[in-house]
């Protein structure tokens, strides 16, 4: 369950990273605010998605049966994200070796 939990935040966590990134595209394509930069545009956008990120962990950590809540890993939505980078490197690890 703590694994499905992971594919479904890192799916969640891949979108909102993705909308962040095109909204700071075309905010700046068009020119409407040119006191700030993209990349700080970008920076602000990506801290509301963490906190979100943060929301949707509790949410599902707390969706989990209690019984089932012993076996995960994870309290937060840090954790939860270092052991998903973790999980894609050891399988990038192990497309290699084939």
């Amino acid at each position: 369950m703590s694994a499905a939990v992971l594919q479904v935040l890192d799916s969640v966590y891949t979108v909102h990273a993705a909308a962040a990134e095109y909204s700071a595209n075309e905010k700046f394509k068009i020119k409407i605010d040119e006191e700030s930069t993209h990349q700080e545009y970008l920076e602000k956008e990506m801290q509301k998605v963490n906190i979100l990120m943060e929301v949707y962990t509790l949410l599902f950590l707390k969706a989990i049966p209690a019984y089932g809540r012993q076996y995960v890993n994870y309290r937060s939505w840090p954790e939860a994200q270092s052991l998903i980078q973790k999980i894609r490197r050891l399988s990038e690890d192990e497309k290699g070796e084939r």
